[in-house]
């Protein structure tokens, strides 16, 4: 089931399909990125890399 973003979005493309008409990506862009402030922001912490070697090792951590 599409949401109605997605379904927005098909129905500007299967009407540029149907007018044999490239999309333009950039007006498709603007339309439809999420607005940058409301983007949350992520945190990733990256673990030491000997991390993984224990891992791979079977050792207890």
């Amino acid at each position: 089931m599409l949401i109605p973003r997605q379904a927005e979005l098909a129905e500007l493309l299967a009407a540029e399909v149907a007018a044999d008409r490239f999309p333009d990506m950039d007006a498709l862009r603007i339309r439809f990125a999420p607005d940058p402030a409301a983007l949350p922001d992520v945190v990733v912490e990256l673990v030491p890399l000997v991390t993984y070697d224990v891992l791979l090792a079977g050792e207890a951590a």
